[in-house]
């Protein structure tokens, strides 16, 4: 009867993740990213950013640690928010010797678009392949009722805006990586409304 009780609360507990998973968008039924732990090496990569640079993390953790965050697009009001935020505490950051890098799964057009909107004074790169933020395990495949809702609420169709034909958006996790390039820090909660501070950051 012990047996029966613990499986069935087993069971319970695992029904209320998911159906909490499903409010923020996340197919449950797919691989769900649980990002990538403190003190794992962070993936290298090079990249264009919105002004047409070329972002090599490589080259740039020679010269600073870098603040590395993920955000779903200009479209998202907490984007808006955080990314804002980030801007107006840039001279926070940078006075640390820190460089800030963001990520986001929009083509290049959207990006952008965020960082016009954003006024941001560091490098956006458009992760269009999505392979970025898979290295840093933050991808999750978006549920059909989730996309309907931004569509009808937003006027956002999530697969035109990424160019993706299964939408995928990342956790916005936000990672610090040192000059050895090893993850000192990390953010990661797969509820969009939780955020790193710049506190946290600094």
């Amino acid at each position: 009867m012990r047996s029966l009780l613990l499986l069935f609360a087993i069971a319970m507990n695992m029904l209320a993740n998911s159906q909490e998973l499903k409010r923020f968008g996340v197919d449950s039924t797919r691989t769900v990213p649980a990002g990538l732990a403190t003190g794992a090496y962070a993936p290298m990569f090079t990249a264009m950013d919105t002004e047409g640079n070329e972002v090599d993390l490589e080259a740039t953790l020679k010269e600073a640690p870098v603040v590395l965050l993920f955000f779903r697009g200009a479209w998202c009001g907490h984007c808006n928010k955080y990314m804002h935020r980030m801007q107006d505490s840039l001279d926070q950051i940078t006075t640390l010797g820190a460089r800030v890098i963001a990520i986001t799964p929009e083509l290049q057009e959207g990006a952008v678009e965020s960082a016009m909107k954003f006024g941001v004074e560091f490098s956006v790169i458009a992760d269009i392949d999505g392979l970025i933020m898979e290295e840093y395990d933050v991808s999750f495949y978006v549920t059909k009722k989730y996309q309907k809702k931004i569509k009808n609420m937003m006027r956002q169709n999530l697969k035109q805006r990424n160019g993706q034909d299964e939408v995928k958006l990342p956790v916005p996790a936000t990672y610090i990586i040192t000059r050895s390039g090893k993850i000192a820090w990390r953010h990661f909660n797969l509820d969009y409304r939780d955020r790193a501070s710049v506190k946290d950051i600094t």
